[in-house]
């Protein structure tokens, strides 16, 4: 099925031109006719020689060698591999892990859990009623080190 654009009335070239002459774009334009677009609009003004805003290009600037002051600025900038820079980096943080045996979780909903609290998964799933562990988690993760422990370290008997 071919679409037939609608005609131009004599009402929307009047405007179009206007627009244009006072330096409104091809989008400007196509905003205040209903039902055309922005290629719509230039194209009928390609057709009719109405001119539209240009937009202006920047032309590159030339390029220019550099002179032997800058170079030598540059190299000093340059890290040197011979002489890294120290960085001194936050100590790490040593988890405190809960003993298995003393370890009870809080079996909280999801609605009663915080941002900064355990999202392990306790007891049956049962929708909104599932248990979670809910005591304060490691920075950055979901978990408490309870939990932490148990997901991210491989047990002596698998890493063996």
């Amino acid at each position: 099925m071919v679409e037939t654009s609608k005609p131009w009335t004599w009402e929307e070239l009047k405007l179009v031109s206007d627009l244009a002459s006072k330096g409104f774009a091809a989008k400007n334009i196509a905003l205040e006719l209903i039902g055309r677009n922005k290629n719509s609009v230039i194209g009928i003004c390609h057709r009719r020689g109405i001119k539209l805003l240009q937009r202006t290009i920047q032309k590159e600037k030339p390029y220019l060698p550099l002179s032997n002051k800058e170079r030598e600025k540059k190299k000093q900038t340059n890290y040197n591999i011979n002489k890294p820079k120290r960085v001194r980096l936050p100590p790490i943080k040593v988890l405190e892990t809960h003993k298995d045996e003393n370890f009870v979780p809080l079996y909280k909903t999801l609605e009663d859990l915080r941002y900064f609290e355990c999202k392990a998964i306790v007891g049956p799933i049962k929708n909104m009623e599932t248990p979670y562990c809910g005591h304060p988690v490691v920075a950055g993760k979901s978990w408490c080190p309870y939990h932490f422990k148990i997901y991210t370290v491989p047990s002596k008997s698998r890493a063996a």
